[in-house]
């Protein structure tokens, strides 16, 4: 049993140091554009790597970040698996946080003087939550129809759906401004009896962040400590192998690309009641992308997601934070944040030439 547990310890660790030493280049690549390009190097570089943490607004804003990563990178991980590939998460994430503020507004608008108490607010909360990963689950169950019936790729109809559905809500937003009056590309805002409670004021940081580290770890709990989740990720890992063990591969792939549009669609609605109160016109901007590269970082170390979605939230706070000192310009904070995601996500291209996972993922297996 002790050489049992040493073994599984030694297999953990090395899967974490291709990921690890990724994002380390990553970083170290990071200073070097931020030495050779900011009018003063010494100065930016100490505030890219401190400023996340010089204050209550910006530390809180970090954790609140990547609560919201770690939610949708569930969601991306979950599909990759269950041997799919979920590219319209950014489609998503934004249906979801839609629906969210339409259905939380029609409920009870803000300024309404007669709030719902607590039992009912709760129920409402859970409805639309629920209603979001409905939403998100929906944005996926296409793809898997067309992969079914029409052998359509599912990292293609995904793509395009989530591309088709974005104007689809830029409109519903638009129609509504017109008809409130508003001047911003935004819905109403929710009332306050829906909004979560600040943890780390004046930050963003909120409850809703407690709540995704509870899922994350019931989910972990699921992929490894039942059976149930080992054979998800056997039908992932091993298609063939499960087809001839009996196993209901297709339900399981199938399930895999639902949780993961459920799990990007809930991500829209913990954006919306706790960070932005409303659905604005792009703040969804990255999310799925940036949720689908943490996923890659940690496919075969899933416990790797929270680190890494602290890592990626806190580059995009510092990235953010030095251009407020006017050291370096703002155009290159998107540079940097490219070229570091460019580095930690090679290791996972590279590590499929023998297998493309382009291929692997528009098979659809009887």
């Amino acid at each position: 049993m002790f050489q049992l547990k040493s073994d599984t310890l030694r297999f953990r660790m090395r899967s974490w140091r291709g990921p690890l030493l990724s994002i380390a280049a990553g970083l170290v690549t990071a200073a070097l554009i931020i030495v050779f390009t900011a009018k003063a190097p010494t100065a930016t570089l100490a505030a890219f790597f401190k400023a996340p943490f010089s204050s209550a607004w910006y530390t809180g804003r970090m954790l609140n970040t990547a609560s919201l990563l770690l939610m949708a990178a569930l969601g991306a991980l979950l599909s990759l698996k269950a041997g799919e590939l979920n590219l319209g998460g950014e489609g998503q994430v934004y249906a979801g946080g839609f629906v969210t503020a339409v259905f939380l507004n029609a409920v009870c608008p803000q300024g309404l003087e007669s709030v719902p108490g607590p039992a009912v607010t709760a129920l409402i909360m859970l409805a639309a939550l629920l209603l979001a990963a409905l939403t998100g689950a929906l944005l996926t169950f296409i793809p898997e129809l067309l992969a079914l019936f029409k052998k359509i790729p599912v990292l293609l109809s995904t793509f395009l759906l989530s591309l088709a559905t974005i104007p689809l809500i830029d409109a519903g937003i638009g129609a509504i401004v017109r008809k409130t009056g508003g001047n911003l590309l935004s819905t109403p805002q929710i009332s306050s009896a829906f909004r979560f409670t600040r943890l780390l004021p004046p930050s963003q940081l909120n409850a809703s962040s407690l709540i995704i580290l509870v899922v994350f770890a019931v989910v972990f709990f699921w992929l490894y400590a039942t059976r149930s989740g080992e054979i998800f990720r056997i039908c992932g890992l091993a298609p063939e192998f499960a087809l001839y063990s009996g196993f209901h591969l297709r339900t399981n792939r199938a399930a895999g690309l639902l949780l993961s549009g459920a799990f990007h669609g809930m991500t829209g609605f913990f954006a919306i009641t706790g960070t932005y109160f409303a659905c604005q016109n792009g703040f969804y901007s990255g999310m799925g992308w940036n949720a689908l590269t943490i996923s890659l970082i940690a496919q075969n170390a899933p416990e790797l997601l929270l680190p890494a979605s602290l890592i990626l939230a806190w580059l995009f706070t510092a990235s953010d934070s030095v251009v407020l000192t006017g050291n370096i310009a703002g155009d290159m904070t998107s540079i940097i944040q490219a070229v570091v995601m460019l580095t930690i996500t090679i290791r996972f291209v590279a590590g499929r030439k023998s297998r493309s996972l382009f291929g692997k993922a528009g098979r659809r297996d009887s």
